[in-house]
């Protein structure tokens, strides 16, 4: 697999961040506002330098428009994948749910790579951004020792 600055970075022009997974993953979230919040956040985090170009290639803006996730998101102690949320009235929504499980953001992930009929490269590069968006895991660690007087260990990535 290729560096992520070869595969998409400011230097590229305009047709070729369009045609772009990550352009065409844009334009197909288009009408669902939770999965383009979702990728806006996941692209933002992963292609940081970016961003700006790929958001003007793909949709004429330079910048991201409310809602936004403000904060990386972690896997709160049910399991739900959570982040902050700015949304469109200004207000900042702390810990809003985005996914319910870790099976229900990986299945998200799929059906977007199968409907984007994503190469194997492309394919790993999504689930590759998707696992380094995810910044924390504080579910308790599935092989700890509950005798251990440390017991209420987390899980880290």
């Amino acid at each position: 697999m290729s560096d992520k600055s070869e595969t998409l970075n400011p230097r590229m022009d305009a047709h070729q961040l369009r045609e772009s997974w990550q352009g065409r993953a844009l334009r197909y979230a288009r009408n669902n506002p939770q999965l383009r919040t979702c990728l806006l956040s996941v692209f933002a985090d992963n292609y940081d330098e970016t961003l700006p170009f790929l958001l003007h290639a793909v949709t004429g803006t330079m910048s991201v428009q409310t809602p936004f996730y403000c904060t990386n998101p972690k896997i709160n102690k049910r399991g739900h994948i959570v982040a902050d949320l700015l949304g469109s009235d200004g207000f900042r929504y702390r810990d809003a749910a985005i996914f319910l499980s870790t099976a229900q953001m990986e299945a998200t992930f799929r059906r977007l790579a199968d409907r984007l009929k994503l190469s194997d490269d492309d394919r790993l590069d999504l689930f590759i951004c998707a696992r380094h968006w995810v910044k924390a895991d504080q579910r308790l660690d599935p092989t700890m020792d509950r005798r251990d007087p440390d017991a209420r260990r987390l899980v880290l990535n």
